[in-house]
């Protein structure tokens, strides 16, 4: 039966309930006493593929997968099954957050938060000003940031590896102009997120100046039954100038709402000027 290693000790079968099949070797090679909690967690060859495929999809799950907005819901499909059972292999049409370092995955997180707010937007729902940055452009920034964040790991862990020997003055001069492509176009990624972010943010305060300004409204509805009341007790002149005041307030909060809508066409033109399509 060959090396004793290999040999599985008597008393140790699979811990799959029901399985009596021998175990597969642990990875250190040291096999656990039987009845032990960690002879339990042994199992056969059959058990522990089916284990491996479960917890593969349950990575899928938690990964990040950006597609090409062009790409029809059917070829997405395709591409998650493709991932799911073939593993994890570059592709021109999707993008896995698992291709991009830890710290630039940050950027690739805000955007998609970012355009997320934007799109929960009451405000941006109702596109008042017909100025609103469509969803496919949306995706398209989004596509495109995930698409350069992979292309700046991948020529950033090249330009690492280049790094690493001893090089002459040339070397070094084409080294060092590599670094500043690898900057300038995290920069421009960078501004490209923060572009994002400020659009969801003027969206944000548009949404809050719209809900004030429609309590201001409904508020200062009522005006004329307060005007009344006070009329008809104490006719007090000043307290009859504050209520007047409320519909005033109310203008005062539609002209708020406005400014902050025009400061969302702003931030929205910011981003279509980014589109490279337009």
């Amino acid at each position: 039966m060959g090396d004793d290693q290999t040999q599985v000790p008597p008393g140790l079968t699979c811990g799959h309930v029901g399985c009596m099949q021998p175990p597969v070797m642990p990875f250190d090679g040291l096999w656990p006493e039987a009845g032990s909690p960690e002879a339990k967690k042994l199992l056969c060859k059959d058990h522990l593929s089916e284990w491996q495929r479960e917890a593969r999809r349950e990575e899928i799950g938690r990964k990040v997968l950006v597609f090409d907005p062009g790409l029809s819901v059917s070829a997405r499909r395709y591409l998650i099954r493709k991932l799911r059972w073939v593993g994890s292999k570059r592709s021109e049409s999707m993008v896995d957050s698992g291709e991009i370092d830890l710290p630039m995955r940050a950027l690739l997180h805000r955007a998609q938060h970012a355009i997320s707010i934007i799109l929960q937007s009451s405000v941006y729902a109702a596109d008042v000003e017909g100025q609103a940055v469509g969803e496919t452009l949306l995706r398209r920034h989004e596509w495109e940031i995930a698409t350069a964040l992979r292309d700046i790991t991948e020529l950033g862990r090249e330009h690492m590896q280049s790094n690493a020997g001893s090089s002459g003055p040339m070397t070094r001069a084409v080294l060092k102009s590599q670094e500043h492509a690898l900057t300038l176009a995290l920069n421009g990624t960078r501004s490209r997120v923060d572009a994002l972010e400020h659009y969801a943010k003027q969206l944000q305060a548009a949404d809050a100046a719209k809900s004030d300004w429609l309590h201001a409204l409904r508020v200062s509805g009522t005006n004329d039954r307060y005007l009344d009341l006070v009329a008809r007790t104490a006719a007090d002149e000043h307290a009859i100038e504050e209520i007047n005041s409320l519909t005033e307030q109310a203008s005062i909060a539609q002209q708020a709402f406005q400014d902050r809508v025009h400061e969302v066409t702003l931030a929205a033109e910011a981003l279509t000027l980014q589109d490279p399509q337009g």
